[in-house]
């Protein structure tokens, strides 16, 4: 079985383009998009080599496995707890990947550059490595909408307080807790923070409590949404009219 189709509408939803977008990418018809995707039908070889070199994969990745995200921008995770056992093996550049289960290791640890150090890091395109770390979520926080999702990565930026700007989503430790929130203000010794799920429901901390603050620059998901159902219907009113037309020849 080909994942040929499942892998391009990943490649799509990743990418941020739409079916028309990738067609023009590779000189295709926006229905022969569609119909790889609902697998019925797959590229010429051509159309595969020029998929592949495009956004820098293996043919043999695009036809026999699912792509994940962390492949798509060229993250290596894999042997993650080993690296943590061998400490010679971590790459020395990088952003650090903080698992949920080492937030507290680290808000408590008094030398934070060595357990930075033993773990795992990855290159982010775009993204300078100083003071930046990479949040990997455990739990899901917000609804089945737009929310937080479990196993997401939030890549951050350490800020001062009063860097922080209205409305932005960041990382605090506060209290020798570690919570994932939208900024909203300082007034009078205390920070107003939002739920990422509900904007109107506010939770105060104290500014004296606050140990370290990283604001979210950007965020990496697995949970891709389905195309939308108007996309469904253009395809297949498309599809409609090419048979239609095929008949009148």
């Amino acid at each position: 079985m080909s994942y040929i189709g499942r892998n391009i509408r990943k490649i799509r939803s990743v990418k941020n383009l739409s079916q028309a977008k990738f067609a023009e990418l590779f000189n295709l018809a926006r229905p022969s998009v569609g119909a790889y995707e609902e697998g019925r039908s797959e590229p010429k070889i051509e159309t595969l080599i020029q998929i592949a070199k495009h956004f820098d994969l293996s043919i043999d990745l695009l036809l026999t496995k699912e792509i994940t995200v962390n492949q798509l921008y060229h993250f290596d995770l894999e042997g993650t707890s080993t690296l943590l056992d061998k400490k010679e093996e971590i790459p020395a550049t990088g952003i650090p990947v903080l698992e949920g289960k080492d937030w507290l290791n680290y808000v408590l640890g008094q030398r934070k550059a060595d357990f930075l150090s033993r773990l795992p890091k990855v290159q982010v395109p775009g993204v300078k490595e100083e003071d930046h770390l990479v949040f990997s979520l455990t739990e899901n926080q917000g609804g089945s909408g737009a929310g937080l999702k479990k196993g997401d990565w939030l890549i951050c930026k350490k800020k001062a307080l009063n860097e922080l700007e209205e409305g932005k989503l960041v990382v605090l430790f506060h209290s020798r807790k570690a919570y994932v929130l939208r900024f909203t203000a300082i007034v009078q010794g205390q920070l107003k923070l939002s739920l990422w799920e509900n904007p109107g429901e506010h939770i105060v901390l104290e500014e004296t409590g606050l140990e370290e603050c990283w604001e979210v620059r950007k965020r990496i998901t697995n949970d891709l949404a389905e195309p939308h159902l108007l996309d469904r219907r253009v395809l297949k009113l498309e599809e409609q009219m090419e048979q239609l037309l095929k008949g009148l020849n």
